[in-house]
């Protein structure tokens, strides 16, 4: 009964192949914002921003730009499950040691959330100046609420001291 219960954490497998995925995904949808931004570039596409091509090929590439970060964080995720629940438990061969980059190792949950934390507070700040670009001539009120929240996310990071 008990191995049965802790064979459950190789469900968790389901949340890697659905970050890899979505983290597929992202890139993608990142390209093709970045191609989109060419296409302005070049003349091969209308801009539609009140501001100018541009304005709009900036606010594609800070898209673009958002939509990468968002599937460097769904990688970590995936990596980070991987080599947290599942490999962790696996047993080890010799010469089966995976290089992986520096920032891709994870040591604990702990850090795992911090990492997380800290990246969401760079998704939030790239998305506020995107909104800040996009609402021309004048934004309303309502904007923010993202920096309210960088800043409650980060001072949370800060007060919480994840272990590490």
């Amino acid at each position: 009964m008990i191995n049965a219960f802790f064979a459950i954490r190789f469900v968790s497998i389901l949340v890697v192949i659905g970050s890899l995925f979505g983290a597929l995904l992202m890139m993608l949808t990142g390209f093709s914002e970045t191609l989109a931004a060419y296409q302005l570039f070049f003349g091969l596409k209308e801009s539609h921003m009140t501001g100018g091509v541009n304005l709009e090929i900036t606010v594609k590439l800070l898209s673009a730009l958002d939509q990468f970060l968002f599937g460097l964080v769904l990688l970590y995720i995936a990596y980070s499950v991987y080599f947290l629940f599942i490999r962790s438990e696996l047993p080890e061969e010799p010469n089966s040691r995976i290089p992986m980059p520096k920032w891709l190792q994870v040591q604990s949950l702990g850090q795992m959330k911090r990492t997380l934390l800290e990246v969401i507070v760079v998704l939030l700040s790239v998305l506020f100046l995107k909104l800040g670009l996009e609402s021309q001539p004048t934004p309303g009120w309502e904007i923010l609420i993202i920096p309210l929240g960088i800043v409650a996310i980060a001072a949370a990071v800060r007060l919480i001291g994840f272990d590490h």
